[in-house]
């Protein structure tokens, strides 16, 4: 079974960028055709150019740029192992059942106006907690923490994850109350 990324958050980024980017372009236009004082007209004019300076830097230095996101599944759950695949990491990191995977929390980044939410991810036999950005998770974090310890605590329902009765028994606990 595998989940993939919802973008929207990426898309709506990338929006308000290229809105901010045409700012300064948009007063250039504008500003002569409104016949406003000349003063009047340069401030707003270099505000706007301002404004399109920095939503450029912001645009480029967005570390969820679509060119640096994969396509691929986000989370993937298989009968021998699930798979988390954070949408700027280059490889997915495979964690097998039987270390018992369980998520510990979530911390929000908010570092350099890009809010995130990373998942901290326990396993038997290391010390640290593995930390996953899950900026683009498909569902409720709630959902996911259901999903992970079910498979966890009964093995014998993983086999199901390889075949049809696998997406219902996945719908059933995404639903559940």
């Amino acid at each position: 079974m595998a989940l993939y990324p919802s973008l929207i958050q990426v898309r709506v980024r990338r929006y308000s960028y290229t809105f901010g980017i045409a700012a300064g372009p948009i007063s250039l236009i504008v500003e002569p055709a409104l016949q406003v004082p000349i003063v009047h007209a340069i401030i707003h004019i270099l505000c706007g150019f301002l404004l399109s300076a920095i939503s450029f830097m912001l645009c480029v230095s967005n570390p969820w740029r679509p060119s640096c996101i994969h396509r691929g599944p986000f989370i993937v759950f298989s009968p021998d192992h699930m798979e988390i695949h954070p949408l700027t990491d280059s490889s997915p990191t495979p964690i097998p059942w039987d270390l018992h995977p369980r998520i510990e929390g979530f911390t929000a980044d908010d570092s350099a106006f890009f809010p995130s939410m990373n998942m901290h991810v326990c396993i038997d036999g290391l010390e640290e907690s593995l930390v996953f950005d899950m900026t683009g998770s498909p569902m409720r974090f709630v959902l996911l923490r259901r999903l992970i310890d079910y498979f966890v605590d009964k093995p014998e329902e993983r086999a199901k994850l390889g075949r049809p009765e696998g997406a219902q028994l996945v719908r059933s606990l995404l639903t559940a109350p």
